[in-house]
């Protein structure tokens, strides 16, 4: 790629870190034993790729999780609803089910709300949607992840606007400062609350403010 001056910026999720961190928080309350479920993005996918890459690299770490079923849910909550019903017949005492975005995970909550197994089942998503923040909050979700959307899409805008009134050069910075992952969040019982109610402010005179900050100035 060449990086003209009219490239300024390119940040995204990083979705490695959000299937590894939602796969190990999952692993471990679980006791590091048990079987659990596998629930993809779509095939092909960047995003759903490198969540499961993330998952596979917390699973090397935990010999006693094994992966009883796993497949594809196309992002889609309908087809994740009819996957998880189907393998909790063949494995009703599964402990965990990862879904690598949160349209599936509500599909396996409202399968394990059938089956009687809602808040007995890990279940951890990616995207921290309304409905799913909730379930966390009310104990049947474990975890989800918030790719700080409001940071990615208000300081990748207050950069645009810094180079096109001059404001910065771009082509003076290194290029972390032009393409670099949006700092994301784990959420979990321990900071849902605290997630529901912020309201995030930010210095739009600092266009590089974030995680990245210390760097860039």
């Amino acid at each position: 790629m060449e990086y003209t001056p009219n490239w300024v910026i390119h940040t995204s999720a990083d979705n490695f870190t959000g299937g590894y961190n939602t796969a190990r928080l999952m692993f471990e309350a679980m006791g590091g034993e048990g079987y659990v479920f596998v629930i993809e993005g779509m095939l092909g996918n960047t995003a759903a790729i490198d969540r499961r890459i993330g998952f596979d690299a917390a699973l090397a770490s935990f010999p006693g999780i094994t992966v009883a079923h796993e497949d594809t849910a196309n992002w889609l909550t309908s087809e994740a609803l009819t996957l998880t019903e189907t393998w909790l017949s063949v494995t009703p005492d599964v402990g965990g089910i990862w879904c690598a975005n949160d349209n599936m995970a509500t599909g396996a909550l409202q399968a394990l709300n059938n089956a009687g197994l809602l808040g007995d089942v890990f279940v951890t998503g990616i995207d921290a949607t309304d409905d799913m923040v909730a379930a966390v909050a009310a104990g049947e979700a474990l975890a989800t992840v918030s790719a700080n959307g409001y940071l990615q899409s208000s300081h990748t805008l207050a950069i645009a606007y810094a180079a096109w009134t001059g404001l910065i050069d771009v082509e003076s910075k290194p290029l972390e400062f032009r393409e670099f992952f949006t700092p994301s969040v784990l959420v979990t019982s321990d900071n849902v609350q605290a997630f529901m109610a912020d309201s995030p402010e930010f210095d739009f005179s600092r266009p590089f403010a974030g995680a990245w900050d210390s760097a860039m100035n």
